[in-house]
């Protein structure tokens, strides 16, 4: 026979009004219970009131006490079915929501009924997920993968563990506030965009790095850029400057077009067969291994 003794305790207290704002690192609330107080028509506040009362026991004996009373009463949010997420909402005062209590005790749970998008404003929310494979380990900060989502710190940031044999742990961050975004792991390698100093960067732990900073593009690399393409075109509108220790080129036909060209080195070999066309002018002595043949002109200032 069905007697209700096997219902669990756990029961619809009362539909019910945020009293006050909830803080922003806790999950406790003030609420006013609509169906345990019907008539309540004041203002909405978790004020207390102070009442005091006198009288005489039953030997004569006088006493007095005070009593702090309020509409409201104080409860814990219940994550119910959404147990992923590690924080309460950020309920406002007049938000409507639910409360439930254990059997006759004086305890209270809360939980949303509806997002008030009026009444609601600035959120902190953070879900985490579980990255223990193990039994009887407890999920903490570096063992779970989280998301937070923040308009009160205007930052979204995703992190991954590495509890598990993952070998690196990643965090994607927006700071909506600076505008920048960043993406790293904990080996020294970042991506970072500032979309107000209209600066992005690609850098490793060995300090190779790409950098655009506005109209200026910056690359490093310790060792070596290597560049492989079919094609390759080079624009600089007003100058090229290049310094190195050793210089090679290879090419099977090389051409160089210039109003004004100066080679300054203190010895200058040319290997191979030699035309020139047009006037040449010589400012030093040239000495000549092989044939020479000259199409114009020559103006020899020194012997040779």
């Amino acid at each position: 026979m069905f007697d209700g003794s096997d219902i669990s305790k756990l029961r619809f207290y009362s539909y019910a009004t945020v009293a006050a704002n909830k803080k922003l690192s806790s999950d406790l609330i003030e609420a006013i219970p609509h169906e345990q107080n019907p008539l309540y028509d004041g203002e909405l506040t978790d004020d207390t009131e102070k009442l005091e009362a006198s009288g005489t026991d039953k030997d004569d004996a006088g006493f007095s006490a005070n009593l702090d009373t309020t509409a409201s009463i104080k409860a814990k949010w219940l994550s119910f079915t959404d147990t992923n997420r590690l924080t309460s909402p950020d309920v406002r005062r007049g938000e409507e929501i639910v409360l439930w209590q254990f059997g006759d005790t004086d305890q209270y749970w809360w939980t949303t009924l509806h997002q008030d998008r009026k009444l609601r404003r600035l959120e902190t929310v953070i879900y985490g997920f579980s990255n223990n494979s193990k039994e009887n380990i407890e999920n903490a900060h570096d063992s779970m993968y989280w998301l937070e989502i923040s308009t009160h710190k205007k930052v979204v940031r995703f992190h991954t563990a590495k509890n598990d044999g993952e070998p690196f742990t990643y965090d994607i961050q927006i700071d909506t506030k600076k505008g920048n975004i960043t993406i790293e792991d904990d080996d020294g390698n970042y991506i970072f965009l500032d979309s107000k100093e209209r600066h992005i960067k690609l850098r490793n732990k060995d300090d190779s790095y790409v950098e655009m900073n506005k109209k200026i593009i910056n690359m490093n690399a310790v060792d070596e850029i290597n560049l492989t393409t079919k094609r390759y075109t080079l624009k600089a509108s007003e100058s090229i400057k290049e310094q190195t220790k050793t210089y090679e080129s290879k090419s099977t036909k090389y051409t160089h077009q210039t109003n004004d060209a100066t080679i300054k080195s203190p010895k200058t070999r040319i290997t191979g067969k030699l035309n020139v066309g047009g006037n040449t002018t010589l400012e030093s002595n040239l000495h000549v291994g092989g044939n020479q043949t000259t199409a114009g002109s020559s103006d020899n200032h020194h012997s040779h």
